[in-house]
């Protein structure tokens, strides 16, 4: 038997150039976010053209890619009309894509306008920001104001030291306002 290699051909390309390789890595990571949202299309048209007894059969047979609970949210997620409009600061997992499409729509934008919704964002990012606006929304209501201004990203090579005097920094600004 003869083996065939699939091999990507790559005609007038620096493979030296960074932008090759930028804009090849940010084709494929986008294709998984359509993937998703072609996925969730397909079972929300499945849906629709099925009696609901075939839409079931689909889901109980042995090959099945996942099962009647996933293709339900992924319905959900195809129901969504947010979702196309902000396809690029989608993170590439359909269960938190799932989890932004059973949020409200305010929330979702909310989150996005703080940047905690993003391609590399995960689902308890996203519900720790929406319990922190809520919890936000409520102090506004009551005599004291608080506001949740974002997330931090601090290097791998942060070291304990680093972390203390940061700690340090940050009362001082807590303090002051």
């Amino acid at each position: 038997m003869e083996q065939v290699a699939i091999v990507e051909i790559v005609m007038n390309t620096n493979l030296q150039d960074p932008d090759y390789h930028f804009t090849r890595i940010s084709n494929k990571w986008n294709e998984a976010v359509q993937s998703i949202l072609d996925t969730a299309a397909y079972v929300s048209d499945a849906r629709k053209e099925l009696n609901s007894y075939q839409f079931q059969q689909l889901w109980e047979r042995p090959d099945a890619p996942f099962s009647l609970k996933t293709a339900d949210k992924l319905e959900t997620i195809a129901q969504n009309n947010l979702l196309p409009t902000i396809q690029d600061k989608l993170p590439p997992y359909w269960t938190t894509i799932y989890y932004i499409a059973s949020q409200d729509d305010d929330d979702v934008q909310r989150a996005i306008d703080a940047q905690v919704i993003n391609s590399e964002c995960s689902q308890k990012e996203i519900e720790q920001f929406l319990k922190g606006a809520t919890a936000s929304q409520s102090q506004k209501n009551s005599s004291s104001t608080a506001y949740l201004f974002g997330k931090l990203k601090v290097p791998e090579n942060f070291s304990k030291e680093d972390e203390k005097k940061f700690q340090m920094d940050l009362d001082k600004v807590l303090k002051k306002h």
